[in-house]
């Protein structure tokens, strides 16, 4: 089901992505060789595709920056040239950097164009900068640049002759210039001619897809990616001189984010000032991605963030360290959407579309016999976390998507398994060396969601009276009971699972007019509900009946009525069980409603619908939820911690909830619990939600809340407020986790909306229902009506 973590596989129609795309390699070099990087871009240069490729700075010692450690493993790399082979899968980035080389599935990047007669084309511009002018290395990176002659190894393995040239394929333009800002400006916005990258990204698309949304800074969740998304591509590179991790930044940075604007740019570190970044605000240069809190990025790796501000104050502008800028970015491919048709997570997808052929796979050479496709489905996403990187026997999973090689070569489909949400969670959990079970609410739950058409339907819970209702009929009846329950509790009685029944015999009845009473006292709402629970067994209409010979007493449900009865007491027939008139029936709960109870777990259920509403839907950061689970260390049995509800966003996040039904519940025992939960995902915050509304809190409750720049143990306080929200949004610039609690007058004015909604349904419903009898009348008529016509003469 849709946003819970269940193990429901893939089946039916269903969109995907998919993106072919050549191997992508990431280059090593050593951060003190400034002459090994510029042979790194040369050669990126003239392969096909490599423009996109990383280049990773390694120092002498052999340790990667720690910038991109995370981000070779989690995102679009297929292997290292530098570092041993499976270095990706192992996550051990010790091997020493070796000079740049050519793999041996490279494609000269001029030959993909051979399909052409070289004038067709714009020509190829080269700038050429003096070796002692600072913007040399600046333009090599935004603009590419190839040597004279191509590399031989590169044109042997592409399966071409030694003599051929660049201008075999392409007209070259070498030109002598002095390197500055507007002139750099200028040849990144030339459409007369075309640059050494994008000679090498011919006929592939490449670069983030930007986002577009209104974004606004604030604190209501931790959110380290936020400059990241805000920035989108709107970054500009402080470079020292000869200094390889910040021309590899921006190296990287291009890659990432695409050539198709001015932006990522890089800045000599004498030549920066407020007056040449001002000159970046334009159109041409920027890229209009929505409407962020910043419009442009200054960072560097040779540079603090305090240097930098020191040089450019003003609000226009926004220094930041590289860390939270820094990404890799998505493989340059050919990119289509189509519809899979899946069974129990199994599908066949065709990576090439008929354009693909026609358009590139004949001007590929024969040697290039292996490519990859990436697998995406937005509607049951794989988390994209940076430290997940998991191989299967075909398949790797990465970077929110799935891969597996295949051979351009061969026009045929490719077998593709997808997880369920559970299993993606139990990856992220085998990634930090515990496992995960449901616990037994959690069973609970997921039961009563399994009874469901779709998880929105919690709705129909989302009111105090009707839950306060739901309570009293789970818990048990009889005068021993009571008598017995009021000796072992002198004092007042607080409410636990054994007050639940334990069968459905034992269980409260209640007529009609108790839910009536719970439902604003509302006949037409009341009747929605009820009937939209009975469908679903949640509650299960029948009647009470007393034998006459032995007076046994005993409940049948309407649908399992059949005369005649017979006493559970004596074994005789009832012959008469009803009175006489008519015959007065009540309900009971079903038994997965019952178990909820049982469980303690309906507040489990409250909060995972709360955060359906709000994170679900066009957000896209929600994968699911699971309503109770425990986790358990690699070789150990007892339990090391369990969430009342866990939440896995789509950058792989895991968030724990803890729900208590009074504020009394929250201690600092359970307080301690739950932070030892977080540690155990490694998660950026957590929850605690109480089923009572805030104006019941003691005055220290809200203490406990922990948000703000740089908490740690970043914690958020729910309570009915927010779990009985009708339609939880979150507004520009809004908190809807904000401490405030509501009047009385406003949580009476909520519950008397509920009922008037449910009212509206069921209004809805019989008119429905109404104009489908007469469309279906009218489409066919009925015979009774044809005979009267005829009868009186107007057939």
């Amino acid at each position: 089901m849709e946003y819970v973590l269940d193990d429901q596989r893939l089946n039916g129609a269903i969109p995907i992505t998919t993106s072919a795309r050549p191997t992508r390699f990431a280059r090593t070099v050593r951060s003190t060789d400034i002459a090994n990087f510029r042979r790194a871009i040369e050669l990126n240069c003239q392969m096909w595709a490599g423009a996109a490729s990383p280049i990773i700075p390694v120092t002498d010692d052999a340790q990667i920056d720690p910038l991109y450690v995370a981000g070779l493993r989690s995102q679009d790399i297929d292997r290292i040239i530098g570092m041993e082979y499976g270095a990706l899968e192992s996550g051990d980035f010790r091997a020493a950097a070796e000079e740049p080389e050519v793999h041996f599935n490279a494609i000269f990047a001029p030959s993909v164009l051979r399909n052409k007669d070289k004038d067709y084309y714009l020509p190829l511009s080269v700038a050429m900068l003096e070796e002692n002018d600072p913007w040399r290395d600046i333009y090599a990176v935004c603009l590419g640049f190839i040597p004279d002659t191509p590399d031989p190894e590169l044109l042997k393995q592409s399966q071409l002759l030694p003599k051929v040239q660049f201008d075999t394929f392409i007209n070259i333009e070498r030109k002598e210039v002095s390197g500055s800002l507007p002139d750099l400006i200028a040849r990144l916005n030339d459409y007369s001619s075309i640059t050494p990258r994008s000679v090498s990204m011919n006929k592939l698309a490449h670069g983030y897809q930007h986002s577009t949304s209104i974004r606004v800074r604030n604190n209501v969740l931790p959110n380290p990616m936020f400059d990241a998304v805000d920035a989108g591509p709107n970054i500009v590179v402080v470079c020292s001189p000869g200094n390889v991790s910040d021309l590899s930044l921006l190296w990287n940075l291009r890659a990432a984010h695409g050539d198709s604007r001015v932006l990522p740019i890089g800045i000599p570190r004498a030549s920066i000032s407020v007056d040449l970044l001002q000159s970046l605000f334009n159109p041409e240069c920027m890229s209009l991605n929505g409407m962020g809190d910043t419009s442009i990025y200054v960072t560097s790796t040779s540079m603090s963030v305090e240097e930098i501000e020191s040089v450019i104050p003003g609000r226009s502008f926004r220094a930041t360290d590289p860390s939270a800028l820094v990404t890799l970015g998505p493989a340059p491919s050919r990119t289509t959407k189509q519809i899979a048709i899946w069974h129990e997570g199994k599908a066949s997808i065709v990576p090439f579309s008929s354009v693909d052929e026609s358009e590139l796979l004949n001007a590929l050479p024969p040697n290039h016999a292996e490519w990859k496709v990436n697998v995406s489905v937005d509607s049951q996403k794989f988390p994209n976390s940076r430290s997940l990187r998991v191989d299967t026997f075909n398949q790797q999973f990465f970077a929110g998507k799935t891969t597996r090689s295949i051979s351009p070569r061969k026009k045929e489909s490719v077998a593709i398994v997808w997880p369920s949400r559970l299993l993606s969670l139990k990856t992220i959990a085998a990634a930090g060396n515990f496992k995960v079970k449901s616990s037994e609410p959690g069973k609970a739950a997921l039961t009563l969601i399994e009874s469901l058409d779709d998880v929105w339907e919690l709705d129909m819970f989302a009111h105090r009276p009707l839950v306060n209702l739901l309570q009293t009929m789970s818990e048990r009846q009889g005068i021993n009971w009571a008598k017995k329950r009021a000796t072992q509790n002198g004092e007042t009685y607080v409410t636990s699972r054994d007050d639940v029944a334990p069968t459905s015999d034992d269980l409260i009845e209640q007529p009609f007019e108790k839910f009536k009473d719970a439902l604003n006292n509302d006949t037409k709402a009341t009747t929605h509900w009820l009937n939209w629970a009975e469908d679903r067994r949640l509650i299960i209409k029948g009647f009470p009946i007393s034998c006459p010979s032995c007076e046994a007493k005993q409940w049948i449900p309407v649908l399992a009525f059949t005369p005649p009865i017979s006493c559970r007491g004596c074994d005789r027939n009832i012959r008469r069980p009803f009175p006489q008139g008519q015959v007065k029936f009540k309900y009971r709960l079903g038994e997965s409603l019952r178990r909820v109870f049982a469980q303690d777990a309906l507040g489990h259920l409250l909060a995972l619908r709360f955060f359906v509403r709000l994170m679900g839907g066009m957000s896209k950061n929600l994968i699911g939820l699971h309503p109770g689970l425990e986790a358990i260390r690699e070789n150990e049995t007892h339990i090391a911690g369990e969430a009342d509800v866990l939440m896995m966003l789509s950058n792989g996040d895991c968030i724990p909830a803890e729900v208590k039904k009074s504020f009394v519940g929250v201690t600092e025992g359970e307080l301690v619990k739950l932070e030892n939960l977080r540690a155990i995902w490694n998660a950026p915050w957590s929850v605690v939600a109480v089923t009572d509304y805030a104006h019941n809190a003691p005055d220290e409750f809200s203490g406990l809340e922990q948000r703000g720049e740089g908490i740690e143990n970043y914690r958020i306080l729910l309570t009915y407020d927010q779990l009985l929200e009708p339609h939880p949004i979150w507004a520009l610039g809004g908190d809807p986790f904000e401490w405030k609690p509501m009047s009385i007058e406003a949580i009476s004015d909520r519950e008397k909306e509920f009922a008037a909604q449910l009212h509206g349904r069921l209004d809805f419903n019989e008119a429905t229902s109404l104009e489908s009898s007469m469309l279906y009348r009218r489409a066919i008529k009925d015979p009774a009506e044809d005979a009267g016509k005829a009868a009186n003469g107007n057939a």
